[in-house]
């Protein structure tokens, strides 16, 4: 048994390679050719991405109201009536674009009654906790994170 476990580190110890070591310091873009960095100059809560997913889970559950069968049992399916879901995006544009309570009531009173209009098509009032994300990246529209930042889709000249 032990003469077996020798052989068999011999053997790893005969495949094995030398290991180049790279340096991971940060070089020049010429050079390495990473691109550039976008959207520097875009104002940041620090929300990306998921944190601003999270975020926005985090305001719309508080807003959203169950839903009840006929015999008031909850289905399991939540909505936002729509004065719920304009204080949640009322909430979510302060929380993750840092913008003043001047600026958010100007742009939802602007903005809002537009999109909501887009998402509740047949007038009931309530639009899905499902469609909430969708919703809230459409009522953004300009205010996106990489909307006209260099780089972007937006930046190219047509």
């Amino acid at each position: 048994m032990k003469f077996t476990n020798l052989v068999a580190i011999a053997a790893l110890l005969s495949v094995t390679q030398a290991v180049e070591v790279r340096s991971t310091a940060v070089k020049d873009w010429f050079e390495d050719k990473t691109p550039p960095p976008t959207a520097s100059g875009t104002p940041s809560s620090g929300f990306f991405g998921a944190d601003e997913d999270d975020v926005m889970n985090n305001i719309f559950n508080h807003y959203a109201v169950p839903i009840t069968n006929a015999a008031g049992q909850a289905t399991g399916t939540k909505v936002l009536y729509k004065d719920g879901c304009q204080k949640a995006c009322a909430e979510i544009l302060l929380v993750t674009k840092q913008v003043s309570e001047a600026k958010m009531e100007a742009y939802m009173a602007e903005f809002f009654p537009r999109t909501w209009a887009k998402f509740d098509l047949n007038n009931t009032g309530e639009i899905d906790i499902t469609e909430s994300h969708t919703f809230m990246r459409a009522l953004l529209g300009r205010l996106n994170q990489f909307v006209l930042a260099p780089g972007s889709l937006t930046d190219i000249k047509v």
